[in-house]
């Protein structure tokens, strides 16, 4: 049994970690990480963790190009969508006061905030182009950017399907409910 002295014991990682490393989990050893990448098979690569970077627009520069995946709602007071990004993307991350600017990869994740202007909601899992316009400036010192999106001839085609569809459906139910 492990021997506490202070605040450090002798405990040996199967005492402290019994579970995690009866199913082969490395235990902390304290070294700032690299047990973790000693341990891991040599053709494994690291997935991201936590918010993926962030892209901000700017009047007549910023663009994207790429897939909406979801709208994320963990913070109400930001909510935000996560994209996959089908084409190299310019986007920061870390607090605002101190932001690094990263270029994304096609394949990885970024996240664009739920503009009222930017619905891409209706977009989810299609590929989008979307171009920052201006800002406008709004009654009580608001602003509201204004954006330009494009989708390909055969995802508005899809696109106009699916709405045909919805509305048909909603013509349907609103044909089942008696008035009066």
């Amino acid at each position: 049994m492990a021997k506490v002295s202070g605040k450090h014991t002798d405990a040996t990682a199967e005492e402290y970690f019994p579970e995690a490393v009866k199913h082969g989990a490395p235990a902390p050893t304290g070294d700032g990480g690299n047990q973790y990448t000693e341990q891991t098979p040599s053709d494994w690569v690291e997935e991201p963790t936590g918010f993926p970077p962030y892209w901000t627009p700017e009047e007549h520069a910023a663009n994207f190009r790429a897939v909406p995946i979801m709208l994320d709602l963990r913070d109400i007071e930001f909510p935000r969508y996560v994209l996959r990004a089908t084409t190299p993307v310019v986007c920061s991350k870390g607090p605002s006061d101190n932001q690094e600017e990263i270029t994304v990869a096609p394949g990885e994740l970024f996240t664009c905030s739920a503009y009222a202007s930017l619905r891409l909601d209706q977009y989810l899992g299609h590929e989008v182009m979307v171009f920052s316009t201006e800002k406008r400036s709004l009654k009580g010192g608001k602003s509201l950017w204004q954006f330009r999106v494009f989708v390909a001839p055969q995802t508005r085609r899809l696109l106009d399907a699916e709405r045909q569809a919805a509305t048909r459906k909603q013509l349907d139910e609103a044909r089942k409910t008696p008035i009066g």
